[in-house]
């Protein structure tokens, strides 16, 4: 009887874990690569950002995932072009519809709020709470790609009447501050 019984418990342990497996493969599922263009006006230079999943990491006693970045730009009308990998990764982490990253306060914070509903914000990672610094929900939906369905929100960048609203979708990020939420001066 006792065989039979760890047996049974051995079978539905993958069951039990299930719904960990699938909340941590919500953000960042092995494999995941994002590539978008990189146009720095602060330093004249142009090119492309490629951002890849490297493993799991613990940090903060937190599992965190580690991005690594790696950027080809060029100077402004010159197709002299770099490659640079970023020696530092993004670390982050996902838990209860929230990808944190580790900011510069060595802590972990908001990045990306994928439960917020509209009217809600948070503000860019390491930054205070002043208006200019927060991401507000004007909109959300679903929306499916590659046959998944994931959540998507539009959101307004601060108070900056210049500012166009930006998407942030599920496994992609934003569409104009890409993965990190202070790029949008610089990409």
């Amino acid at each position: 009887c006792s065989l039979h019984s760890f047996i049974m418990r051995a079978a539905l342990l993958p069951l039990a874990l299930l719904p960990l497996l699938v909340g941590a493969q919500s953000w960042c599922p092995p494999g995941a690569t994002w590539i978008h263009d990189h146009v720095d006006v602060m330093m004249d230079r142009y090119g492309i950002t490629r951002v890849v999943y490297e493993g799991d990491s613990l940090v903060g006693g937190f599992m965190a995932q580690k991005l690594r970045e790696t950027n080809v730009i060029a100077p402004w009308g010159s197709s002299d072009y770099t490659s640079f990998t970023v020696p530092v990764p993004i670390l982050t982490r996902y838990a209860d519809d929230i990808v944190y990253v580790w900011d510069w306060n060595n802590a972990f914070d908001t990045l990306m709020w994928f439960g917020a509903s509209p009217g809600q914000y948070w503000s860019g990672p390491g930054m205070d709470d002043d208006p200019f610094n927060r991401i507000t929900v004007l909109d959300t939906s679903t929306v499916s790609i590659g046959g998944i369905q994931l959540r998507q929100l539009i959101v307004q960048r601060g108070e900056w009447d210049w500012m166009p609203p930006d998407t942030l979708r599920e496994r992609i990020g934003f569409s104009i501050n890409y993965l990190n939420g202070w790029s949008w001066f610089i990409t």
